[in-house]
């Protein structure tokens, strides 16, 4: 998989998650909404400050467009692990 198909398939993720369109996305990231898509499929390059614009309106962090689905799972996995331990560890002083 390559950076672009791991952009396609996190964008969407996130996008969908946020209940945003890519017209609504492209709007908050100040971005033309055809643009957007050429860029997001890898028909133009993607600049940086475009990943961070996007990110931001979608409230993840740029690395997280970028990286594998793979590894995304695996970072909600050990947030998950933390969350559930600190729970543990606050019913604990109760």
């Amino acid at each position: 998989m390559n950076i672009y198909d791991a952009l396609q398939i996190n964008f969407e993720t996130f996008r969908k998650k946020a209940g945003l369109n890519k017209t609504e996305v492209a709007e908050k990231a100040k971005i033309e909404r055809t643009e957007l898509s050429k860029k997001i499929n890898g028909d133009r390059e993607i600049r940086l400050a475009d990943i961070e614009a996007i990110a931001k309106v979608l409230r993840v962090k740029p690395h997280q467009l970028l990286q594998s689905p793979e590894d995304l799972e695996t970072e909600k996995s050990k947030d998950q692990v933390i969350a559930d331990l600190l729970r543990r560890i606050q019913d604990l002083d109760k």
